[in-house]
């Protein structure tokens, strides 16, 4: 539908289609078949519409952009105060145009003509599907092993392999169970006063705890003991929760051992062990670095010194041992504890570990996975990388004894070994660690068929 305004253009408007470079907002096709369909489509974006205008095409932009009148299929069309126009208007054309019913100016023939959109068409019916052939795709690789069903829980005492209660133990426990009234007092809501059973054994197990914490300030261990239950039985919060953290525990007997055999060797003036000592690792230290600059690999990671995280820059007390090669480049699952250090400088330390991640990209650019991971996980004391390095490139169990090895995050753990295909051993990791529900989300995003068998395994 159409009207044509009865006066005619203004003469001196010599312009009549758009020029240059514009911010269209749609496009014009003049005719309505199989090349102006295809240059839709190909021109179609999210959020643009398709319209008809008697026997043409108009494409309604949903952002308008600046481009080059030339290069689209048709004539622009331009926003003017809310009427899409093809050419560039006068100010009466303009006032004119928005009187009259419509929102699109077309300029035919040299005459300007007010249009109104006749339909919304649907691109989507121009494109046949109907000789369109699905194929179903088929993987290259091995399928994955199945996974086993997770074994039910069991009794703790069938568990652990202890019989069944005697006769007393019986009865204690169903007098430590039992209400006076005769109910039972698990899940009770009700408060009530505990009885003399019940304070015996919260007295007992408040002794226990204090002779176990007694023992551990005696052995050099941790002071910090486990919360005591209440009388009701009932686990709470302890009354230093809030309070600001210990000064560093005493040292243990063992440390206390070291150091007063560490004072007596100096005392008695062995200097020239220490000087062997320092002469030896210095010698290791030189020997290492020509390693790493040459090109026995081999023998570069079986003389490298393990850089430790936890100590810094080295630091700590020296080594009473003359540093040795190692016999093989077999990954540790529990990173070895204690041991002395080499002192090694802050410009040393930096400058080795710069070297070992050269000696890893080595490896990598040789494929040689293990020993890159080898590099992480002992060298680098990055075992999370060394995990990830392991899974990447098919070594699934291995990843899993590292990761539950070097002590990771439960989730993280749990994941490796539902990964490496040992349901059994991911679900015993989970129940201990209540760790269901954070492993469930990591495997989701990877593995979904592993995570709804954990799923189902925590139901």
């Amino acid at each position: 539908m159409s009207e044509r305004l009865k006066t005619r253009p203004d003469p001196r408007a010599t312009r009549r289609v758009h020029r240059g470079h514009v911010r269209a907002a749609g496009v014009l096709l003049l005719v309505d078949d199989a090349r102006a369909r295809a240059a839709i489509l190909a021109l179609l974006r999210a959020g643009d519409t398709v319209e008809r205008v008697g026997r043409s095409l108009v494409v309604r932009r949903a952002t308008h952009e600046r481009v080059d009148v030339a290069s689209l299929p048709g004539l622009a069309l331009l926003d003017q105060g809310g009427v899409l126009t093809s050419a560039p208007l006068t100010r009466d054309e303009l006032a004119s145009a928005r009187e009259t019913p419509g929102r699109l100016a077309l300029v035919r023939d040299g005459t300007l003509e007010v249009v109104s959109v006749d339909e919304r068409i649907d691109p989507a019916r121009w494109i046949d599907v109907s000789d369109l052939q699905l194929v179903e795709t088929v993987s290259l690789g091995l399928p994955p092993p199945p996974i086993v069903s997770a074994p039910a829980a069991r009794p703790a005492r069938e568990a652990l392999g202890v019989g069944a209660l005697s006769p007393e133990s019986a009865a204690l426990a169903r007098a430590l169970f039992t209400r006076s009234d005769g109910g039972s007092i698990v899940g009770a809501g009700e408060a009530r006063r505990p009885t003399l059973l019940e304070r015996i054994a919260a007295r007992l197990a408040r002794g226990a705890a204090s002779a176990v914490s007694w023992l551990q300030r005696m052995w050099g261990g941790s002071t910090s003991a486990p919360p005591a239950l209440p009388s009701g039985g009932t686990p709470s919060m302890p009354s230093n929760a809030l309070a600001p953290p210990r000064p560093p525990r005493a040292p243990g007997l063992f440390e206390r051992l070291d150091a007063w055999l560490r004072d007596r060797l100096r005392r008695l003036g062995w200097q020239s062990l220490g000087r062997f000592l320092v002469r030896k690792h210095a010698e290791h230290l030189e020997k290492l670095l020509a390693l790493l600059e040459g090109q026995d690999l081999d023998a570069a990671l079986k003389h490298a010194i393990p850089l430790s995280n936890e100590k810094g820059e080295g630091t700590g007390a020296p080594s009473l041992t003359v540093p040795s090669p190692r016999t093989d480049l077999a990954i540790s699952p529990r990173r070895a504890k204690g041991g002395g250090a080499l002192g090694l400088g802050g410009g040393l330390f930096d400058h080795l570990r710069q070297r070992y991640r050269t000696l890893y990209q080595r490896l990598i650019d040789r494929e040689r996975w293990k020993d890159a991971a080898f590099v992480l996980a002992e060298l680098l004391d990055d075992a999370m990388g060394a995990v990830a390095l392991l899974e990447k490139h098919g070594f699934h169990r291995e990843a899993a004894e590292l990761a539950e090895g070097r002590e990771l995050s439960p989730p993280i753990v749990v994941r490796q070994w539902l990964v490496a295909r040992e349901l059994a051993r991911a679900v015993q990791i989970a129940r201990r660690h209540d760790a269901f529900g954070p492993a469930i989300t990591r495997l989701r995003t990877t593995d979904r068929e592993a995570a709804r068998a954990l799923a189902v395994a925590w139901a």
